[in-house]
């Protein structure tokens, strides 16, 4: 029997309106004209998903987050985005917020990234790891070139992703088991919110997921074993 787990992640932070349209086009342009954007690259609609290799921050330093990165919209109305590896299978980063834009194709900068905009406004983030233990329990990067490359094949692989009206669903298996899953964003209770609902075949072995590199968070799981909420300590500031 698959199980369907739903977890969810807080931060407490200055939130950021937007306004609902009618449709993408009328919000893009609304975007565009709240931000004041005016280079060609940052009035264009990157989707729902845009695939690329991405920089980010990690606990205020700069990193290459993902070589082989989607860049996720989990929420265009709240400014929620997700930076999803697809060699490691981890979230690198979540948070509400724009981008610092870079790179050769766009602003003609040579040997620069494309940069989350997520200094601050985390919701969750996770160090350079495996974004799912191994079968022996192991977060450790066991690649043949620390940082490069696919997991082993025993341990996880990248199957793709699917379109869902405005929604992604990633598809990837874990330890010889597919797993399914659909992020998303909202607003909840004034906070922004990462919402990350999973469809898990079965499996001969316990799997075991990276949630967020944060020390002292906790997190509460329903009874049912189905729904998980996770909570950074009071006075995180969600750096």
């Amino acid at each position: 029997m698959s199980r369907t787990l739903l977890l969810i992640s807080f931060i407490f932070s200055t939130t950021i309106l937007s306004a609902e349209h009618a449709t993408r086009a009328d919000w893009i342009k609304h975007r565009n004209e709240q931000n004041n954007f005016t280079k060609w690259y940052q009035q264009m609609d990157t989707g729902s998903v845009w695939a690329y290799t991405f920089g980010d921050y990690y606990q205020g330093e700069k990193r290459t987050g993902a070589l082989k990165g989607l860049r996720l919209e989990l929420s265009k109305n709240d400014n929620i985005f997700g930076l999803f590896d697809t060699e490691t299978l981890r979230f690198s980063s979540v948070y509400q917020g724009g981008l610092h834009w870079g790179a050769t194709p766009w602003t003609g900068s040579h040997g620069k990234l494309i940069y989350m905009a997520n200094e601050t406004g985390n919701i969750f983030q996770n160090a350079s790891k495996p974004g799912w233990a191994d079968k022996n329990g192991s977060f450790a990067e066991t690649r043949q070139f620390p940082g490069h490359g696919n997991l082993d094949t025993d341990h996880a692989r990248w199957n793709g992703h699917y379109r869902h009206g405005e929604q992604m669903i990633l598809d990837y298996s874990v330890l010889g088991s597919r797993v399914l899953e659909m992020p998303s964003g909202r607003m909840i209770v004034g906070h922004p919110a990462a919402i990350r609902q999973f469809d898990l075949a079965p499996c001969d072995h316990d799997r075991t997921l990276l949630v967020a590199s944060y020390e002292g968070s906790s997190i509460n799981i329903d009874k049912n074993g189905l729904n998980a909420m996770v909570m950074p300590k009071t006075g995180t500031d969600s750096k």
